[in-house]
């Protein structure tokens, strides 16, 4: 009997031990998705439609590209999808053990070849937080905007986007120069002014993005929002396109030629699957008749030439390099011309910017990217998913002016001296700056419904010499899935960069304006003096709070978005004028 009680006991320990075993973890499907180029397609959403249940599973992909979910116990398709891309539906797949997907992805663009495409169409995407607005190339191709050579007049198509006569933008009733530009992940906003002065061409550019509140840490120096501009690149078949090479004849006082625009781009393999290259040029002459003026006198012509090359090679699978040279050269001839302001008062211009870049994106062991100064940690969980960036910036700027100014006399009708315009100052001038940033965030996906952003980033520069701590926190929730409803709301300090139009205005010197008697000898007045003043030390850094929220709603195939956005601001640069009175003197102090 003891031996049958132990062999029992022995018999409920093993079985008990068996029993206290953990529970296999299901096997996992991972999905990579890559672009034409085989770069890493970022936030593309994919769909699993399990037939047999009528489930839906819905998964993000991250900097790497990839998604990893459960798999599927019965058939069930695929759906992946970004906006600016070709959507692509897989076959019907069979449940299957740990497997890896590799799906591509078209970026849309004109294609010259016959093939069935479909359009990632808009929709509420739970995976966002900024709230941002796009232009693919096809829209630039097909929406009627008034000049279409010029890709900034059809940003106004963009709810809050507008443009002043200087074809400059704002965004969300912000200056122009508080708006933060990039081009292909590139600061291109002018280090000087703070206002766009690159140009392009419109068939360049694959999409742009603009993004008026919940930015992420990522973004700095620009209350006013963030503009994206993403250019294309070639892949394994060659491309051509040109347009517009047609002149413009004018038939007013005889047969004259007016302007002509001419636009190509190609692009194509340097090395089939390996490297491509891509070539945007944008032309410009306009002759600028002023009808008028006498033949001889009355042209203001205008030469314009931008280009853009840029080359991508794929060293391995997981280091991808990628070039690009954009020059602009503009020569305005008789700026001003008019009947009052005949050929000898006018300016001739010329202006010229060159921007070079070189981007490594590298590939690490456990889904970690680094990318040109960005570092991607591999996603970690703890009550939900967590998706780390890390980046730092760090540049300088020497800007250098100089100035010829003469006297400028104006004289009455019968050639008495009526005021003459004096001015003052050193005929050179200039600035430096050192500026840098660093910012961290993480991307926390507590459920499918609920994700939450929430960063730090500081910014200093040698003129304010303050240490600048932006906080930022913004998140979305997915009320219904059926319906797609969405609320997101988020705040966030947002400094603006020392703008050195304002602190070198003063190093222009002074303007004096004299009034004459009636004999053109006498003065007639005190002279009126105009000038500036600037203590950088007493300066402190523009500082805005931005508090917004939106609410998105899919109704069947109708996509609606109500925006609520407040801005308070502080310590925002001006000159005021010191003067006593004011009508005699214009002392005007940053």
């Amino acid at each position: 009997m003891s031996r049958t009680i132990l062999f029992s006991l022995i018999l409920g320990q093993l079985a008990g031990a068996q029993g206290a075993r953990p529970a296999q973890a299901p096997p996992q499907v991972t999905v990579t998705v890559t672009d034409e180029n085989g770069a890493a397609v970022i936030g593309a959403r994919i769909l699993r439609n399990d037939m047999e249940r009528s489930r839906v599973f819905q998964a993000e992909t991250d900097f790497r590209g990839r998604a990893r979910f459960p798999a599927a116990t019965g058939p069930h398709r695929l759906l992946v999808e970004k906006p600016g891309f070709y959507s692509a539906l897989l076959p019907e797949l069979k449940p299957a053990q740990p497997a890896d997907i590799q799906v591509k992805l078209r970026h849309v663009q004109e294609f010259h070849e016959r093939m069935e495409v479909t359009d990632s169409a808009p929709t509420v995407d739970p995976a966002k937080t900024a709230g941002s607005d796009d232009l693919t190339n096809r829209e630039l191709f097909s929406l009627p905007y008034p000049t279409t050579r010029d890709f900034r007049q059809a940003l106004p198509f963009i709810p809050q986007v507008i443009l002043d006569q200087n074809e400059q933008i704002h965004v969300a009733g912000a200056a122009s120069y508080e708006l933060f530009k990039q081009l292909d992940g590139f600061n291109i906003t002018h280090p000087v002014t703070g206002l766009l002065d690159f140009r392009l061409s419109p068939d360049a550019l694959r999409l742009i993005t603009v993004q008026n509140s919940r930015s992420s840490a990522e973004f700095g120096k620009g209350s006013g929002g963030v503009m994206q501009l993403e250019t294309g690149m070639g892949d394994d078949h060659f491309r051509f396109s040109a347009t517009n090479f047609t002149p413009g004849l004018s038939a007013h006082k005889g047969v004259n030629f007016e302007n002509v625009t001419p636009r190509l781009v190609f692009s194509g393999p340097l090395l089939k699957t390996r490297a491509w290259w891509f070539e945007g040029i944008d032309g410009e002459y306009d002759t600028n008749l002023d009808r008028d003026l006498p033949p001889g006198a009355n042209q203001n012509p205008v030469w314009r030439v931008d280009s853009l090359s840029k080359a991508q090679v794929n060293l391995t699978s997981s280091n991808i390099v990628t070039a690009s040279f954009l020059i602009n050269h503009e020569k305005d001839e008789r700026v001003g011309l008019s009947i009052f302001s005949p050929p000898e008062s006018t300016t001739d211009q010329h202006h010229d910017e060159y921007l070079a870049s070189l981007k490594d994106s590298a590939y690490f062991a456990n889904r970690v990217l680094l990318e040109t100064g960005l570092l991607f940690l591999p996603p970690a969980t703890w009550h939900g998913k967590h998706s780390f960036k890390f980046g730092a910036d760090v540049d300088a700027i020497r800007y250098r002016q100089s100035l010829v100014r003469h006297t400028i006399f104006i004289l009455r009708d019968d050639g008495s001296l009526q005021r003459s315009v004096t001015f003052t100052g050193p005929p050179r001038f200039g600035r430096e700056n050192f500026e840098g940033s660093a910012y961290a965030l993480d991307r926390w996906s507590i459920r499918d419904r609920l994700l939450i952003e929430y960063g730090l980033r500081t910014d200093w520069d040698e003129i304010v010499r303050d240490v600048l701590v932006s906080p930022r926190l913004a998140a979305s929730y997915l009320l219904e899935r059926k319906s797609l409803t969405k609320i997101s709301l988020g705040a966030g300090l947002v400094y603006n960069p020392s703008n050195l139009e304002f602190l070198t205005r003063p190093l222009q010197g002074a303007r004096i304006d004299q009034d004459f008697a009636a004999d053109g000898v006498t003065p007639a007045a005190p002279p009126v003096v105009t000038q500036f003043f600037a203590n950088a030390s007493a300066l402190k850094a523009p500082r805005f709070l931005n508090v917004s929220l939106a609410v998105e709603r899919m109704f069947k195939s109708v996509y609606f978005r109500l925006d609520v956005l407040e801005k308070r601001s502080r310590h925002g640069f001006a000159f005021v004028n010191q003067g006593i009175p004011p009508q005699t003197t214009g002392l005007y102090v940053l």
